[in-house]
């Protein structure tokens, strides 16, 4: 599979919106982005590639011909540079990818968050008693986003 257009058309996020607004480096694992991701982008003669992602994220021609063009993984560099750097939301990601109808690239992603263990509960229904599990748990706006061990 790659990030050729497929001809399935668009897919309807099934992410949740709060897991969507947070840094993709939170929920994206970073053996995900390194290979089936980049690997994915970086495909010599895809209709679509990293340089269609740069360009819809915003970054100037200069550094995607520059920066990112002169390295052996240039999907990966960008990636990296957008998720760590730039702390670039996984909601603005989904949104590039889908509009450049890359969905062999989102599928990795929610592969990803599936992943995953986060459960978003209202902080006002948050009430347990007497339950024992190893649970990393953050609060995001307001409501604690809980990672089950």
């Amino acid at each position: 599979m790659d990030c050729r257009e497929d001809e399935e058309g668009p897919r309807q996020s099934l992410i949740a919106p709060e897991i969507l607004s947070l840094p993709a480096r939170e929920v994206l694992s970073y053996c995900k982005v390194r290979d089936p991701l980049s690997l994915r982008l970086n495909i010599v003669g895809a209709l679509k590639n990293w340089k269609d992602v740069a360009d819809s994220l915003g970054y100037p021609t200069e550094q995607i011909l520059g920066l990112f063009a002169h390295d052996a993984r240039p999907g990966l560099v960008l990636l990296e540079d957008w998720m760590y750097k730039k702390n670039g939301r996984l909601g603005r990601l989904v949104d590039v990818l889908t509009d450049l109808q890359l969905y062999a690239c989102l599928e990795v992603i929610h592969e990803c968050v599936e992943g995953t263990s986060l459960i978003f509960v209202p902080l006002a229904k948050f009430q347990v008693r007497n339950l024992c599990v190893v649970a990393d748990v953050k609060f995001f706006a307001d409501s604690p986003i809980i990672s089950i061990a």
